[in-house]
């Protein structure tokens, strides 16, 4: 897992994982068919389970 500063692993992540792609209708509604670009499979926004988790607030040059 990649965390920003904010996240505290005890309890919940600031919001998404960078590969996590939301998939909204035309208003913005969650639709329940959210993707991991990453392993390229379905996913729920709250999954933090997985150990390639990287905050979206981390920049690409923050990480290490």
């Amino acid at each position: 897992m990649k965390l920003c500063p904010e996240c505290d692993p005890r309890a919940n992540c600031c919001d998404f994982c960078k590969h996590y792609k939301f998939n909204a209708n035309e208003r913005g509604a969650y639709t329940g068919n959210g993707m991991c670009s990453y392993h390229n499979r379905p996913q729920d926004p709250g999954d933090f389970v997985c150990d390639d988790f990287e905050c979206f607030k981390l920049e690409d040059s923050d990480e290490s």
